[in-house]
């Protein structure tokens, strides 16, 4: 059934952009390279699998861990080693999620342009245990003709390691120990 459909898809996606006005020809060209290149998971389908799991337990607030989660996300390297920097961290909805884009979108921030790799990291709370965050992390590539150079699931939790080390090693200063200002001299009574 399949191999029959092939042809006919692909004349149906050569045959309807000649028959498409002017005004929607661009979405219908998208739509038609998404249906013949199988182009597949979404963003969507990984939120939707929030809860399901795997888990890794951090000792740290959920808010927190979100943080880190994002910095962990800049680490990761597309094809041709290029940054991926569409990565998108929502303390409100406890959740990072970063797209892979191809060569010539890797420079794009923005949420909308196809990606061959996504991660949705999604952080719970644990209830009665401020301090402990529970994170999750479902990854896809978009087709089998679009797949990314990221392994998401695998790497993810190694930079988020690396991230927590880096944050161990800093010093930490106390702002009670440096004011802003000198301090007036105390009068005594």
């Amino acid at each position: 059934m399949r191999r029959r459909a092939l042809p006919l898809l692909l004349a149906a996606a050569l045959a309807l952009p000649a028959c498409s006005s002017s005004v929607g020809s661009d979405r219908v060209l998208e739509t038609l390279e998404t249906v013949a290149t199988l182009r597949g998971g979404t963003v969507s389908a990984l939120r939707d699998l929030r809860g399901t799991g795997p888990f890794r337990t951090y000792a740290m607030a959920p808010a927190e861990l979100v943080e880190v989660v994002g910095e962990a996300a800049a680490f990761a390297r597309g094809r041709g080693g290029k940054p991926v920097k569409a990565i998108f961290v929502s303390k409100r909805r406890g959740e990072v999620v970063a797209k892979e884009r191809d060569a010539e979108d890797a420079d794009d921030e923005g949420y909308e342009k196809p990606f061959l790799s996504a991660v949705v990291a999604s952080v719970h709370g644990v209830p009665g245990q401020p301090d402990i965050a529970r994170l999750e992390i479902h990854e896809t590539h978009s087709g089998p003709f679009h797949i990314g150079a990221v392994s998401w699931t695998r790497d993810l939790p190694i930079w988020i390691d690396q991230v927590l080390a880096r944050r161990a090693a800093e010093p930490v200063v106390d702002a009670t120990d440096s004011p802003a200002e000198d301090p007036e001299p105390v009068s005594s009574p």
